[in-house]
């Protein structure tokens, strides 16, 4: 509640002065009915500001980032000024300034219409590589963009920047774990989250090409031990595993796992 308080001269109690003194709860939050707007040349869009818990004070200060851009007024009205950027607009509490709460204001000539990819399911070889583009349209809006990969996933994405010769389109590169899977990557447009492309990825062990032992010819000597073979599996990202066996145990065994040869006579 509201008080005010009296102070008067103990010599002539007609001179006096008084203030007045409001009591409420603290602040706990700020939150906004927004964190994200998407504003285009000289439009304008109120933000909503609420204080927990309803009995503190109530009032806000507004400010943004970059006036250039974006600029506030003291009942929450943003208008998007004539030049293409982002602005962070803060909403902060009068009665506790480090109670306060943010939103991205995205100004550009139009809004986000469409993300699209140059392919929205691709199939891979586990440990291997694949480039996608996004694009963003039309070029005269925010060309902002990120990603998130679906949670669980072996995938990898790398090298997600803008064209140097096509500003509205990003290039990636997706990179395969060493597991086959299906999942996917979601791609939204930092302006309005609300535009989004999900790209399915589909990873599988390649099959086996070939198995190859080295050595051809080899000659050994009753009772001798330690000789091991090896063998080589193409391509390099299939199961290398191989089961050794001997045609003729009588003269050479062959550990089936190890390929460990002991000569027997």
């Amino acid at each position: 509640g509201t008080a005010y308080i009296t102070a008067y001269s103990t010599a002539d109690s007609k001179k006096s002065d008084l203030c007045s003194v409001t009591v409420a709860d603290p602040v706990e939050s700020v939150t906004l009915n927004k964190t994200v707007l998407e504003l285009t040349y000289g439009s304008n869009e109120t933000l909503t500001a609420v204080v927990q818990p309803a009995t503190a004070a109530q009032a806000v200060e507004w400010s943004s980032s970059e006036s250039s851009i974006a600029t506030v007024y003291s009942d929450g009205d943003v208008h998007a000024r004539y030049k293409t950027g982002s602005a962070i607009v803060t909403a902060s509490s009068k009665a506790d300034p480090t109670k306060k709460a943010s939103c991205t204001v995205y100004v550009a000539k139009n809004k986000v219409n469409a993300l699209t990819l140059s392919e929205t399911a691709i199939t891979m070889d586990t440990n291997r590589k694949k480039y996608v583009t996004l694009t963003i349209a039309p070029e005269d809006s925010t060309l902002e963009a990120e990603y998130d990969i679906e949670e669980g996933s072996h995938l990898t994405l790398s090298d997600f920047k803008k064209s140097r010769y096509t500003p509205n389109q990003y290039n990636a590169t997706i990179t395969a774990g060493a597991l086959a899977e299906t999942k996917t990557i979601t791609f939204t447009s930092k302006a309005n989250p609300e535009k989004k492309v999900v790209l399915t990825v589909t990873t599988k062990v390649p099959s086996v090409e070939s198995v190859t032992i080295p050595e051809k010819n080899i000659s050994l000597f009753v009772g001798q031990t330690g000789k091991q073979l090896t063998a080589e599996v193409l391509p390099s990202g299939a199961v290398q595993t191989v089961k050794w066996t001997s045609g003729s145990t009588s003269v050479v065994t062959v550990d089936e796992n190890t390929g460990m040869l002991t000569p027997v006579g």
